[in-house]
C-alpha cells in the first residue's frame, strides 16, 4: 500500500486526527520489517498535526515551500512580527531568527546567535551512560528505570526534582507508570505544566505506560 496522498487540509487544527488508511498505512510498513505482525486494532493511541506552509504560488501543497518566512506588521505601533511556514526541524532556529528581529525591532541588540552551541538546562553532560550510572548509585533508592527517565528527560535537573530525597517516602503519592508526585510538583513548579495532558503526555509521556493523575 502506498502512503496515503497529501492534500490541502481545509477543517479544524483542533479537530484533526489520523485516517483509517493512514493506520493501515503505518500497520502494513511495521510488518514489512518485523514477525510479529500488527492490524490497526492493536493501535492503543494516535495523534496528528497540521503542517502549516507559506503560500508561495504553487500549485499543489506537495510542491509548496517548506521554509519559513518571518512577517513584520508595520501598521501597528508596538514591535509585532508573524512567522508563516516552518516546520519541526527547524523550530529552533525560527524561534532564534524571530527574536533577533523583534529585539531589533524594540531598538535594542540582538545578541550573537548562540542556541545552537549551548546545551539545554541540565544538558551539559559529556557521557549519557557514565552520568545514568552515576545517578542510579546516587538514588541508590529510586527504582532503575525511573533514575534513567529522570536522567534522560531532566539531565543534571534531577537532582533539583530530588533535593532533600532519601526514600520513595519522600516522592509522595505514587500515580503508577513511574510517576510521582514529586515531578508533578517540578514539571509545575519549574517547566510551566498546568494541565494533567502536560505532564502526562507532553513533558513525562508516561500516559504511554498507564500513568492516571488528577490535578
Amino acid at each position: 500500500m502506498s502512503a496515503p496522498r497529501r492534500k490541502k487540509f481545509e477543517g479544524d487544527p483542533s479537530a484533526v486526527a489520523i485516517s483509517e488508511a493512514e493506520k493501515t498505512y503505518l500497520c502494513e510498513a511495521f510488518n514489512r520489517s518485523f514477525k510479529h505482525k500488527i492490524s490497526t486494532a492493536d493501535i492503543v493511541h494516535t495523534y496528528s498535526g497540521v503542517r502549516p506552509l507559506f503560500e508561495d504560488g504553487s500549485a499543489s501543497s506537495t510542491s509548496a515551500s517548506r521554509d519559513y518566512k518571518l512577517h513584520e506588521h508595520k501598521e501597528f505601533k508596538a514591535p509585532m512580527i508573524s512567522v508563516y511556514g516552518g516546520k519541526l526541524t527547524t523550530y529552533r532556529v525560527v524561534a532564534e531568527e524571530a527574536v533577533s528581529k523583534i529585539l531589533t525591532l524594540a531598538g535594542r541588540d540582538p545578541k550573537i546567535p548562540w542556541t545552537g552551541e549551548t546545551p539545554l538546562p541540565g544538558g551539559k553532560i559529556e557521557n549519557m551512560d557514565d552520568f545514568i550510572g552515576g545517578q542510579k548509585l546516587k538514588y541508590s533508592w529510586l527504582p532503575g528505570n525511573v533514575a534513567e527517565r529522570y536522567a534522560r528527560n531532566y539531565g543534571t535537573r534531577m537532582d533539583v526534582l530530588l533535593k532533600a530525597k532519601t526514600s520513595l517516602a519522600d516522592m509522595g503519592a505514587d500515580y503508577g507508570g513511574g510517576l510521582y508526585e514529586a515531578e508533578v510538583i517540578y514539571l509545575k513548579k519549574y517547566e510551566w505544566a498546568h494541565e494533567a495532558e502536560d505532564i502526562l503526555w507532553r513533558r513525562t509521556k508516561t500516559k504511554l505506560q498507564g500513568a492516571k493523575l488528577e490535578l
